[in-house]
């Protein structure tokens, strides 16, 4: 908990009620109780600690935990997501509002949404194909075959490109 809270994150949280606060949600996750099957991080019991399995059983376990973490997770009230929530749709309709036309031109000239439709057609020109995982260096995609495990790199550069793959889809 100290290597943690103190030295990985202490260097991070300045705030003293921040760390204090960091401190306390890393006691759930951080205690004895966490050996016993029973022990559930959250009182909905949706987060817990999986117990000794195979390789097959950690993914499967992984998998079914939600894609989205409810504040629960960290000790908080639902409430804390609410709020998230409203902020992050004023800031996007600050932003939406701010990149409004405020007045027409007058004239004979490009309309702003003529000009932005002529900018998007020049950048969906210039994008890239799709990522492929076949098309990637055989040192990047190996696997240990005795257990299945993948290695680090290897994940993180096949969430990378599905990511990338599914920006390019949208644009």
């Amino acid at each position: 908990r100290y290597v943690t809270g103190e030295i990985t994150y202490g260097g991070r949280v300045t705030d003293d009620w921040d760390r204090r606060c960091l401190m306390n949600i890393l006691n759930r996750y951080y205690t004895d109780s966490v050996l016993d099957d029973s022990y559930k991080f959250t009182p909905s019991g949706i987060y817990y600690a999986p117990v000794e399995g195979k390789s097959n059983d950690y993914k499967t376990f992984i998998n079914n935990l939600p894609n989205n973490d409810d504040p629960e997770i960290f000790g908080m009230h639902e409430n804390a997501n609410v709020t998230f929530q409203m902020q992050e749709s004023r800031g996007i309709m600050e932003v939406c509002l701010s990149i409004q036309p405020r007045a027409v031109a007058a004239g004979g000239g490009k309309t702003a949404d003529q000009i932005i439709e002529e900018k998007a057609k020049e950048i969906q020109e210039g994008l890239p194909l799709p990522f492929s995982i076949k098309e990637a260096h055989p040192s990047l995609v190996d696997t240990e075959s005795e257990e299945d495990i993948v290695d680090s790199l290897t994940t993180f550069l096949k969430q990378e490109m599905e990511r990338f793959n599914k920006l390019l889809s949208i644009m």
